[in-house]
């Protein structure tokens, strides 16, 4: 005689991607890209990017907009108990990357949540990419879960995910440098 039984199943330490819409109108927009001139850039092999912490006050009211966001959802999703809700955003910056460039992965080990808001206009390329590089990389044969994870551009899209995992962002297709502005999330103790 067959006998099936059914199982329960469920995730084990889910990462959680959060992803929606930031209501910023074009004005906000073109100010925000403006800004980028306006800060002290590090030039690096994708573009560049603005200094970490230095920002402009359209970059803080973004900064304030994005929290909030994160502060609201987080709380709701987590479950967040009162003495767990001190979160503060650090290291805001943006990101320029230039014609046929991408950002290799990078992981922000001392954070709890990573943010993207992406301010260029819907272009081909500089998607977010998230990796999944643990263990489970090798004990888990091919075909039977990815590995990466794309979050695809799209103006004024913004994007919480996990810091520990690796991300980098895709080739820059466009023609024009693609600007996104990034920062971290911790949960201040104490």
């Amino acid at each position: 005689m067959l006998q099936l039984n059914s199982l329960n199943s469920y995730p084990v330490f889910p990462n959680w991607v959060f992803t929606g819409t930031m209501q910023l109108d074009n004005s906000q927009i073109s100010e925000l890209i403006s800004d980028i001139s306006k800060i002290q850039n590090i030039k690096t092999h994708y573009g560049f990017h603005t200094k970490p912490n230095k920002i402009t006050q359209n970059m803080y009211a973004l900064s304030q907009l994005l929290g909030k966001t994160f502060f609201e959802n987080a709380v709701s999703h987590f479950r967040l108990a009162p003495d767990l809700r001190h979160i503060e955003s650090v290291d805001p910056q943006m990101l320029s990357i230039a014609p046929g460039q991408m950002v290799p992965p990078v992981v922000n080990r001392h954070r709890w949540y990573q943010a993207a808001v992406f301010l260029s206009p819907s272009a081909p390329g500089s998607d977010i990419y998230l990796d999944m590089l643990d263990s489970k990389l090798y004990s888990t044969p091919p075909g039977v879960q990815d590995y990466r994870h794309v979050i695809e551009s799209e103006q004024c899209k913004l994007a919480f995910w996990p810091a520990h995992l690796p991300w980098g962002i895709t080739p820059n297709q466009a023609k024009t440098n693609s600007i996104i502005y990034t920062s971290t999330f911790i949960i201040k103790r104490g």
